[in-house]
């Protein structure tokens, strides 16, 4: 949340910054100083927003190491449970699974995963997902 603030936050002391030096500015200057200081928070507020978007559309390396390198495996939802939070209307869930690996042992985890609000996983329902053997505790549905 804070990433996503961040550059709001920033543009406003930019230009709260800018109005008070402006303010210090005579009038009867011309306006090339105000053109300036106006000039340089767009560009210091443009170049904040660019790195801020760049940052976050940076895949996560663990969750692609796990889409690529990770076990797949059948899961059955053991629960279900709201987390409170939506994404484009579709809900974020905790889910229960009982993860049945082609060879081991089965194994419990619990995952919070955006789902579609028109196909939301019941209990008893078998998904797939993939997960890290070194580590049975991270894992995706896919």
């Amino acid at each position: 949340m804070f990433r996503f603030l961040m550059p709001f936050i920033v543009m406003i002391v930019l230009m709260a910054g800018a109005v008070l030096v402006m303010a210090f500015v005579p009038l009867g200057e011309p306006p090339v100083p105000h053109t300036l200081i106006v000039l340089g928070v767009v560009l210091v507020s443009l170049l904040v927003f660019y790195l801020n978007a760049r940052f976050m559309m940076k895949p996560d390396r663990r969750q692609e190491k796990i889409l690529t390198e990770g076990t797949s495996a059948r899961a059955e939802v053991l629960a279900i449970e709201d987390t409170g939070l939506t994404m484009n209307r579709d809900p974020m869930v905790a889910l229960t699974l009982k993860v049945k690996p082609g060879f081991g042992s089965s194994f419990q985890v619990k995952a919070n995963v955006l789902v579609s609000r028109v196909a939301i996983p019941r209990p008893g329902d078998v998904i797939s997902v993939r997960y890290d053997p070194d580590d049975p505790q991270r894992m995706i549905v896919v």
